[in-house]
C-alpha cells in the first residue's frame, strides 16, 4: 500500500475526536479505504470504501469487540 491521505484540520473539532478508540477507529478506515476499484468474492469494492468486519478490525486495532461497539 502507498499513497497518503489529506485530513481536514476540522477534524479536531469533531465531538468524537477525545475518544481515542473513536478517532483511531476512523483513521484505520480511512487509511485502508481502497484508492482503485478491486474485487473481493466477484463483489466490487470502489474508491473510498472498505470490505471488513467487526472481527477483523478488532485484531488489527487490538481491541475487542465490546470496546469496538462502544466506540
Amino acid at each position: 500500500m502507498q499513497g497518503f491521505i489529506q485530513i481536514h484540520r476540522k477534524l479536531l473539532d469533531w465531538e468524537w475526536y477525545d475518544e481515542p478508540n473513536t478517532i483511531r477507529l476512523f483513521l484505520h478506515l480511512l487509511l485502508k479505504a481502497n484508492h482503485k476499484p478491486k474485487k473481493y468474492r466477484r463483489v466490487i469494492i470502489i474508491e473510498g470504501q472498505v470490505m471488513t468486519g467487526q472481527d477483523l478490525i478488532a485484531t488489527q486495532l487490538k481491541l475487542t469487540r465490546n470496546k469496538l461497539t462502544v466506540a
